[in-house]
């Protein structure tokens, strides 16, 4: 498939099995990385005395949330990552979001295609503003 435009990734259910275990090992948590739940403002951070993450699990320290407020974009608070210290919080970075608005985001995230092999080479015509994932199936 060298003269195909897109970009693929292969990974088998093991590769992933393994990344996941690596992460679990070095961060005690396989959901310790990345953020975990956005919050509108500093305000509501705080006031959470039990936070959990976006997919409803309790949050532990060491993992990460972030603020923004879409209705208000130009607040300075937007951008900032805080790590939860079980209790409290730390402010750990700023993530410059001027570069990119949650439209952006959101297309970015549509360009992905999660297909199997068969799926892949099935598709008549591949669009090449699209990134296509290949996954084996079990």
């Amino acid at each position: 498939m060298a003269e195909d435009k897109n970009f693929l990734l292969r990974h088998t259910a093991e590769e992933i099995d393994h990344l996941l275990d690596l992460v679990a090992a070095y961060t005690g948590n396989p959901d310790g990385l990345g953020i975990r739940k956005t919050y509108t403002s500093i305000e509501e951070m705080e006031s959470d005395t039990e936070p959990t993450g976006e997919d409803g699990k309790p949050l532990e320290f060491g993992q990460m949330v972030s603020i923004y407020d879409p209705d208000n974009e130009d607040s300075e608070d937007n951008g900032k990552v805080y790590v939860f210290l079980a209790p409290g919080w730390k402010l750990v970075y700023r993530i410059d979001a001027s570069y990119a608005t949650r439209t952006e985001l959101e297309k970015l995230q549509e360009r992905d295609v999660f297909l199997t092999e068969q799926e892949y080479e099935a598709l008549k015509e591949k669009d090449d503003d699209k990134m296509y994932y290949i996954y084996e199936e079990e």
